[in-house]
């Protein structure tokens, strides 16, 4: 089952609206109509952040087992992913879940190239 997280993607939405505003208020005193600034340079203006969570195969299976099937699935799904759109020249694929953060973070992030038009742009998917 998919769920969609509307307040997760509304605060990421505010957060890059704000990183803008910024931006165009510290461009060198000049007023926002004469600011220029590509939303191309938000690198996940596009975006699309995948959760699994698995569920015990039976009663018996140990959480190490579940968790491991868990990350089995974010390969297959980068795997999926990375078939239909090509990765980006921008970045790497980086692997947190080989590599987890210090806090514990793990997850795979892609940044692929999507064409909207005659236009590419970084889509990022986690």
């Amino acid at each position: 089952m998919l769920r969609y997280r509307w307040d997760a993607a509304k605060a990421k939405t505010e957060s890059a609206k704000r990183v803008m505003e910024d931006d165009l208020d510290s461009n060198d005193g000049n007023s926002r109509s004469n600011a220029m600034i590509s939303i191309k340079l938000v690198p996940d203006a596009i975006a699309l952040r995948v959760i699994f969570r698995a569920m015990k195969m039976s009663a018996s299976e140990d959480d190490e087992s579940l968790r491991t099937r868990e990350k089995m699935l974010c390969y297959y799904a980068l795997k999926l992913i990375s078939d239909v759109w090509p990765v980006s020249n921008a970045n790497c694929p980086k692997d947190y879940i080989k590599n987890p953060k210090p806090n514990g973070y793990q997850s795979l992030h892609y940044t692929a190239s999507l064409m909207i038009g005659r236009n590419e742009w970084p889509f990022e998917v986690q």
